[in-house]
């Protein structure tokens, strides 16, 4: 077995502490790098040790020199070079894992959530969504009150219903109260006062399948941004960034590709990775920044500095399935005019793929829909020889590929960057 195959995590019953992270380079290979600094060899035993590369191989001890991974299950012969001689660190059965990367998060987002946000993903009923809140607004005790989880579904919670603004109002009547999901907005009556009755009326979708006070797709605009939480910036941001990347390794992640990355972003990034600051590997995709705004910071195609590796530029071609704004063949149900849109119109979205290309740029194309997919397939192909020679191309989420799209993309080494994870929780949803 070829130990540098997988990094390991080593964790009893929780996540526990991180060792090793692995580090994936443009020519894929894998390296490994110490997380925790180590002057001294470590011997780990009495293991359960797992190599994802080749599931059918197990081992009991690892042999870790200068935070290198150097051998499993090393024998006296093995053990006689080592000097000085190891510490010997007891796992006392603990299941030792390859790390985990995860190819979609935004970073920024995550860390604003995880401070301002109630985390309702494990609540089961609006008893313990109602009391999440309420921890919540103890911690903060002005301003507006929000919580995040996953797709709110009726059969999904105890009560066989979703929350009424009365239910939220136990939570506070005299500030906002905003449950936030993948696809919708669900609010008390201090936010519904301050919301137009007749604009609420024209939602439709909103008063049809929910409730008054849940806002579907669309209808989320109609929260005024005094309800929202603030989005951050400055100081803020860089502690959001800090706190989003210490609960990614935390929880096993060695490696994230940061999805959105704007420049404010990605100045404080390149600052923290200066300062050694960054405990992962990132993979940086800047979202609708220019080539030439890039060159004048001095960042290139798959520049590489520290644990930051600069990916390909990220692009909107259509929106999303879950706000019925993917770019679709056939008419939404219930909206016979709405087959989704474009975020630009072709002609500019050719430009700056050009102007990706020509500056030596792959990009990852934001696609959902399956006109959209079968649009972007037929445009890129169009750029072949642009791309003839750059690194990789991808498209990003790609959720209805036709076969004909899913050719091309082949035919062009251009590959689909797919969440599973979403479509799980709202896929059932889908009009």
């Amino acid at each position: 077995m070829n130990i540098n195959q997988g990094i390991f995590k080593i964790f009893t019953g929780g996540y526990n502490r991180l060792y090793f992270s692995l580090h994936v380079f443009h020519d894929y290979h894998l390296a490994f790098t110490c997380m925790k600094s180590m002057k001294k060899s470590s011997l780990f035993v009495n293991g359960r040790v797992h190599c994802l590369s080749c599931p059918e191989t197990s081992a009991a001890s690892i042999l870790v020199e200068n935070g290198i991974i150097t051998a499993l299950d090393p024998d006296k012969n093995r053990m006689a070079a080592v000097h000085p001689s190891p510490d010997l660190v007891d796992l006392k059965g603990a299941t030792v894992l390859p790390g985990f990367i995860d190819t979609h998060v935004h970073v920024a987002s995550l860390g604003r959530i995880a401070r301002s946000f109630a985390n309702l993903y494990r609540a089961r009923s609006i008893a313990a969504i109602v009391d999440s809140l309420k921890e919540k607004a103890a911690e903060q005790p002005q301003g507006p009150l929000a919580g995040f989880g996953p797709n709110f579904r009726a059969d999904l919670l105890a009560e066989g219903r979703l929350p009424a603004a009365a239910d939220l109002d136990r939570v506070a009547k005299d500030r906002p109260v905003v449950l936030h999901d993948v696809n919708k907005y669900i609010v008390n009556s201090y936010v519904l006062a301050r919301i137009a009755p007749e604009a609420l009326a024209k939602s439709k979708s909103t008063a049809a399948e929910f409730g008054k006070n849940v806002l579907f797709s669309k209808a989320r605009g109609l929260v005024p941004p005094e309800c929202h939480v603030p989005v951050s910036s400055g100081h803020q941001l860089e502690e959001d960034i800090v706190r989003a990347l210490k609960l990614c390794a935390a929880n096993g992640l060695t490696c994230v590709v940061n999805a959105s990355v704007t420049m404010e972003q990605c100045r404080i990034l390149r600052r923290l990775n200066r300062a050694g600051k960054i405990p992962i590997k990132m993979i940086l995709l800047m979202f609708e920044v220019p080539p030439d705004k890039l060159a004048a910071e001095g960042i290139t195609p798959e520049l590489v500095e520290g644990r930051l590796t600069f990916g390909p530029l990220k692009y909107f071609w259509d929106m999303f399935v879950m706000h019925r704004s993917a770019l679709m063949h056939e008419p939404y149900l219930d909206e016979p005019d709405n087959h989704g849109k474009s975020f630009v119109p072709p002609d500019e979205f050719r430009k700056k793929l050009r102007a990706a290309f020509d500056a030596g740029w792959p990009v990852g194309v934001h696609c959902t829909g399956d006109r959209a997919l079968d649009d972007l397939a037929v445009m890129l192909l169009g750029e072949k020889e642009r791309m003839a020679g750059l690194p990789p191309s991808h498209v990003i989420h790609a959720y209805f590929p036709s076969p004909g799209a899913m050719e091309i993309c082949r035919s062009l080494r251009i590959g689909f960057a797919v969440q599973p994870a979403f479509i799980r929780d709202w896929g059932d949803t889908l009009p």
